[in-house]
């Protein structure tokens, strides 16, 4: 992906789990997560960000590690993992206040479905004044995505849901900085239907066998 001219690359514990045999989220640990971005970093010469899911607990160290690793930055949602319930609102800002390289601060409550839209841009918001580099909430909607591109915080969108079907040039008209393509590329196609490739001459996102959405539509 560098060698055609990716500007920086992102990994995730979902997909590098897949070629372990691990569960995304639950035995993806800190250490393990911290030698697969070592190796990803010393083989690329382009930044490197990294999902590090609700940041493996509360041990401020671990942005320290990462940076120490390598990553030019890390992602941290507020999902109470290994569950799916979000994190109270103010220790989830606590976390994204307590980072020191470049953090995407993700809202995954909506995806996760255990709170609204609303919250979702509050946390956002909340999130970017504390400091958050890039602000990330999976498969919201077109206009909570328009406002919070509205905030002047760069925006990462996911690529699935009701986005899947747009361009790149549509999506980009909506404001974000950054296009995720997702969790489902890595593992079979046959069990997560909603990868996509993006046609470089289209600018269009599809599923190469003809799966459906992917994720909270």
């Amino acid at each position: 992906m560098a060698q055609p001219g990716a500007q920086a690359q992102a990994t995730t514990p979902s997909g590098y789990g897949v070629t372990l045999g691990l569960t995304d989220g639950r035995q993806i640990t800190r250490d393990i997560a911290l030698q697969h971005a070592a190796s990803i970093c010393a083989s690329v010469d382009v930044p490197v960000n990294r999902d590090f899911e609700n940041g493996f607990g509360d041990d401020p160290e671990t942005v320290k590690l990462a940076a120490e690793a390598g990553l030019s930055g890390v992602s941290v949602k507020d999902t109470a993992v290994p569950g799916t319930n979000s994190n109270p609102f103010d220790p989830a800002l606590a976390r994204i206040e307590a980072a020191g390289i470049v953090l995407t601060a993700r809202a995954d409550g909506w995806l996760m479905n255990s709170y609204e839209l609303a919250e979702a841009l509050r946390r956002c918001h909340a999130f970017a004044q504390a400091g958050a580099d890039v602000m990330y909430a999976p498969l919201v909607d077109a206009g909570t995505t328009r406002a919070l591109a509205a905030t002047g915080t760069p925006v990462n969108l996911l690529a699935a849901g009701a986005m899947r079907d747009l361009t790149t040039d549509e999506i980009g008209a909506l404001g974000p900085a950054r296009i995720s393509i997702g969790v489902g590329w890595p593992a079979s196609p046959s069990r997560c239907p909603g990868w996509h490739q993006c046609d470089a001459g289209t600018g269009r996102f599809h599923d190469p066998e003809g799966g459906g959405k992917h994720g909270r539509d």
